[in-house]
């Protein structure tokens, strides 16, 4: 944390923050993919402005460059309730982009932290100034790895 906070208040560049914050992120939680999502005024568009752990190709033949908060359920619910949240992907899907936009109904990612099993956790993490939604961080963790939170985001 303290590394990202000094890229983040010596940094002058936003487009250079975000890619510091995407090479960063993954050395620290473990997670395999980091993406940086921004919304337009109105909540209802997201553009990705910043990725690493996956290849601009897959994005762009998944129609994840620019996508609705319908396209992505994950995006929409963040954006609601400004609050991180997660969805369980199963590991035939966790490197098909395409099918992260597809979860309807996110499952209680709760669960998943306490268990050894075989599906992967997107999370979605609200970027927000003083309760001003501008965008999302979204991670998707490492086969094997578990993220651990004291307390549970779904709530």
């Amino acid at each position: 944390m303290y590394k990202i906070t000094q890229t983040i208040v010596s940094s002058n560049d936003l487009g250079d923050l975000f890619a510091s914050i995407v090479q960063i992120t993954p050395i620290l939680v473990g997670s395999e993919i980091c993406m940086i999502y921004l919304c337009d005024s109105q909540g209802s568009h997201f553009r990705l402005v910043e990725f690493n752990g996956i290849k601009r190709q897959v994005l762009k033949d998944a129609g994840m460059e620019e996508v609705s908060a319908l396209q992505f359920p994950l995006l929409e619910r963040v954006h609601k309730s400004n609050k991180p949240s997660g969805i369980l992907i199963s590991a035939a899907e966790s490197d098909q982009p395409l099918c992260w936009t597809r979860v309807d109904q996110p499952e209680d990612a709760s669960a998943y932290l306490h268990t050894q099993n075989t599906k992967s956790l997107l999370i979605g993490i609200p970027l927000s100034v003083k309760n001003e939604f501008y965008g999302a961080l979204v991670v998707k963790d490492r086969e094997k790895t578990r993220f651990i939170f004291k307390r549970d985001w779904n709530s």
